[in-house]
């Protein structure tokens, strides 16, 4: 019975399961970015991932409680903005190799509408 002494309790839970949530988000939305092909259906790579969102979403508001959950999402939210707005300020700075910043702006450029539309 050792190992129900060092048993975590919910709330220590909480903080993993929250960067969980912010890091999954962030992910898939920079992942939407990229496109795929499943049989005839053209999907954004972020398809793959944004699921996990939902799910992490879900057991936080089921184990914590609405107000918990709904502090996560905004949280969520929040460091997606404050990535986005790093994005933008890395690719107006100007580089010192135009492909590599061409592509990082391609890929990393879109961010601000991936952002709004989810």
């Amino acid at each position: 019975m050792s190992f129900l002494k060092n048993k975590p309790s919910q709330m220590e839970l909480y903080p993993v399961i929250t960067a969980l949530f912010c890091g999954c988000l962030i992910i898939s939305n920079i992942l939407a970015s990229k496109t795929f092909s499943l049989y005839d259906i053209i999907l954004p790579c972020g398809v793959v991932i944004f699921p996990l969102v939902y799910i992490v979403g879900d057991v936080l508001t089921e184990i914590y409680g609405f107000s918990l959950a709904k502090r996560t999402i905004y949280l969520g939210f929040i460091i997606n903005l404050i990535a986005v707005i790093a994005y933008q300020i890395a690719i107006f700075l100007p580089g010192t190799d135009p492909a590599t910043s061409n592509a990082f702006s391609i890929i990393l450029g879109s961010t601000p509408r991936i952002l709004i539309a989810s």
